[in-house]
C-alpha cells in the first residue's frame, strides 16, 4: 500500500504513540510505502520514498494512492515550492492547504498538481529539475528557514533540524541527501577545507560520532546575506542550531558571531 503528504506536513514517530519520539516529517506531495498497520489500527509504520526513512504515522493522515501513481512518480521529475510559504487550491475543498519550502509539487505544469485521487493548483514559484546557478537556489533557501527554531525531526519553516535542513537545501536542485547528518556525512567526496565553497556541506563531531552538519557560504554569500564574518575567519556556515542562522568556519569548527566561542568541532567537508 502506498501513500502520499496532503498536509503541510505529517510528523513520524519512532513508536506508535502521540507520547513517541518525533523522528521526521513528510512535507507536501512526498511519497511513502506503508510497512505494517499497528493491531489496533491508529497507526502506520510506513518508508519514506525520498530518504527511505522509517517511522509511525497517524493512520487517520493516509492518503492512499495506486501502485500505478507510484510507479509514474518516480519515473518523473516534479517541482519543488521555492516560497517560504505557498498554498495550493484544492479542485474540490473550499480552503487552501498553506505550503512549506521544499514542498513536492508531483506532475506540476505550472499551474495544476496531481495527486493521483486528488487535484490541486500552485502558482506561487518553484524549481522543476538541476538550476543552472545553484547558489541562487541555496542563497533562497537559507532565507526562507532563517530564523526558524531547531526542532528535533522538524522539516519546515516552523521548525527545522540540522539534517533536516541540509536535506531540503538540496532537494530542489535534484540532489537527494539522506535524513540523518551521520548519514549525509556518508555522501558525496571529502574536500579540503582550503578548498571549500559554497553549497558544501561541514560535519561535526562529538566524542568522535557526526552529530551536526551545515551548509558552507563563501565570505561574498555571506556578505549577501547580511553577515560580516570576523577578518581572521574565511568562511561562513548556515546551520540549525538554536534557530536556522549563519556563523563563521574555520579549521577548528563553528565560531558563533554573537556569543564569540567555538560551538561545534570540525570533523570534514564533503562537496555532493
Amino acid at each position: 500500500m502506498f501513500g502520499i503528504c496532503t498536509l503541510a506536513a505529517l510528523s513520524m514517530r519512532t513508536e506508535p504513540s502521540d507520547k513517541s519520539e518525533l523522528c521526521n516529517q513528510l512535507i507536501f506531495g512526498e511519497l511513502y510505502t506503508v510497512l505494517e498497520a499497528h493491531p489496533q489500527g491508529k497507526w502506520l509504520h510506513i518508508e519514506t520514498e525520498l530518504d527511505s526513512y522509517k517511522g509511525w504515522i497517524s493512520a487517520l493522515s493516509h492518503r492512499v494512492v495506486s501502485e500505478a501513481y507510484y510507479v509514474r512518480y518516480r519515473l518523473g521529475i516534479h517541482a519543488t515550492s521555492l516560497e517560504p510559504v505557498g498554498k495550493v487550491i484544492w479542485q474540490n475543498q473550499p480552503f487552501p492547504t498553506l505550503l512549506p519550502y521544499g514542498s513536492t509539487l508531483p506532475f506540476w505544469d505550472k499551474k495544476n498538481i496531481d495527486l493521483d485521487t486528488e487535484k490541486a493548483q500552485y502558482t506561487n514559484k518553484a524549481q522543476v529539475g538541476k538550476p543552472d546557478n545553484p547558489t541562487s537556489i541555496w542563497l533562497a533557501g537559507i532565507t526562507a528557514y532563517f530564523n526558524a527554531p531547531y526542532l528535533w525531526g522538524g522539516r519546515t519553516p516552523l521548525g527545522i533540524d540540522c539534517s533536516g535542513f541540509t536535506q531540503n537545501l538540496y532537494k530542489p536542485i535534484g540532489i537527494r541527501l539522506d535524513r540523518d547528518a551521520y548519514q549525509q556525512a556518508l555522501q558525496g567526496q571529502t574536500q579540503p577545507l582550503a578548498t571549500a565553497k559554497t553549497g558544501d556541506l561541514a560535519f561535526f563531531e562529538r566524542e568522535g560520532r557526526v552529530v551536526h552538519v551545515g551548509m558552507v557560504l563563501g565570505r561574498q554569500e555571506a556578505t549577501r546575506m547580511g553577515v560580516k564574518l570576523p577578518q581572521d575567519k574565511p568562511l561562513a556556515i548556515a546551520h540549525a542550531l538554536d534557530t536556522v542562522r549563519i556563523d563563521a568556519l574555520d579549521a577548528q569548527g563553528i565560531f558563533h558571531i554573537q556569543h564569540q566561542y567555538y560551538t561545534h568541532q570540525l570533523a570534514h567537508l564533503r562537496r555532493m
